[in-house]
């Protein structure tokens, strides 16, 4: 049984038996044959494709530009790739950067991986990895990456602090211990307050109270006032010493 429908000269039902296999017959005079019906219900089946699609298309570009704004244009290819699975090294690493930029975390470790897994002694690329999983608290491997970046001839003072406290923060205290007096040694001119009061902390954790209280002593150089911070440092690590013994 043909399905009925609406006559779209006189608006009423069709009826049934006025749906035969050749021809639609209306009361009111209309006629179609069905090979007719059967083309614009195709026709308006695929016209019906084509205003999804295109529904889909502007919402996503709209999506698009939203996410990446005034570089929406430029990035339109790497996301492309990116969706595709061929986006290449030295594009993953140019997406990696303005995913940075624009604060996508998820999408920056992606690609930089991807990027230092094309690349892996390239320094730049550990860096970048390296601190971005730093930043997202992930320190077990922030400090393998930073630790290829420290071996490949890395010197970023902020960086190597990154490594010692990812270090520090997966208990491996002796390496930590060695990045932060690197640090310190590469500057000695400098007092670098962050460092110090970081390696400070990791004698004390370690126990070394002998040795937090002599490196402590060896900032204090004699006719200038003794830093507040320092001093109570010291006086702490006293206190510490006198407990244990």
């Amino acid at each position: 049984m043909f399905q009925q429908e609406i006559c779209p000269d006189c608006g009423t039902l069709i009826p049934a038996e006025r749906m035969d296999e050749e021809m639609v017959v209306c009361t009111c005079g209309y006629t179609r044959s069905q090979s007719q019906v059967s083309f614009e219900k195709s026709r308006n089946k695929a016209s019906s494709y084509v205003i999804v699609f295109l529904s889909l298309f502007l919402m996503a570009s709209f999506i698009h530009t939203a996410k990446w704004g005034k570089d929406s244009v430029k990035v339109t290819p790497l996301e492309i790739s990116r969706i595709f699975g061929t986006i290449s090294a030295e594009q993953a690493l140019v997406l990696g950067d303005m995913s940075m930029d624009k604060k996508f975390f998820d999408q920056a470790e992606e690609m930089y991986s991807i990027y230092v897994d094309e690349n892996p002694e390239n320094i730049d690329g550990l860096q970048k990895l390296g601190m971005l999983l730093f930043r997202q608290k992930k320190f077990e491997e922030s400090a393998q990456h930073l630790e290829k970046y420290f071996l490949g001839g890395g010197e970023d003072q902020v960086t190597l602090f990154s490594y010692g406290k990812s270090l520090t923060e997966t208990q491996d205290l002796g390496h930590a211990e060695e990045v932060f007096l690197k640090l310190i040694k590469a500057k000695p001119e400098m007092y670098q307050i962050t460092v110090v009061q970081a390696l400070i902390d990791l004698y004390i954790e370690q126990g070394k109270f002998v040795e937090a209280k002599s490196f402590i002593s060896s900032l204090i150089k004699p006719g200038y006032e003794v830093p507040t911070h320092l001093r109570e440092q010291r006086d702490h690590v006293t206190n510490l010493i006198s407990k244990r013994s």
